[in-house]
């Protein structure tokens, strides 16, 4: 996890990426997420990342990442349980349409404390962040 920071100053550049937020690259070797009207996950696009490719090309040109619901979905829940605010299982449903079904190892972590649901929110106990991914793991499991 690398966005410690006193109250008040967390780094809106990493923030922007977990919260699932759209963006815009400019330049070699850049990514941008942007809305797309035909899919409920978003476009990435992204440039080359081979110097002399770029120069000749005497434009930008971008490069489509095509994002699947289950790509999506494991992005936001890698990126999303390293954070405070957690996971908004609400938005995994209205965008993938899989439903959070707790595993039996993901109810013994809710019974002990390790994740917690908040209303559509579901967030791991800050002790467990260094440890998110194998986390991830077990929440994918739930929509799978």
């Amino acid at each position: 996890v690398s966005n410690f920071a006193k109250p008040g100053h967390l780094c809106r550049h990493n923030w922007l990426y977990w919260q699932d937020g759209y963006f815009l690259g400019v330049g070699l070797s850049a990514w941008s997420y942007l809305p797309d009207t035909g899919s409920s996950t978003g476009r990435r696009l992204h440039t080359t990342d081979r110097l002399v490719s770029y120069l000749q090309a005497g434009e930008m040109v971008c490069h489509l990442d095509v994002r699947t619901p289950e790509s999506w979905l494991t992005e936001y829940v890698g990126s999303g349980l390293r954070c405070r605010g957690g996971l908004d299982l609400a938005l995994i449903q209205e965008r993938t349409d899989y439903v959070f079904t707790p595993t039996d190892a993901v109810n013994r972590a809710l019974a002990a404390g390790t994740l917690q649901i908040k209303g559509s929110r579901l967030t791991l106990d800050a002790y467990e962040w260094f440890r998110e991914t194998a986390w991830a793991g077990m929440v994918l499991e739930c929509f799978f």
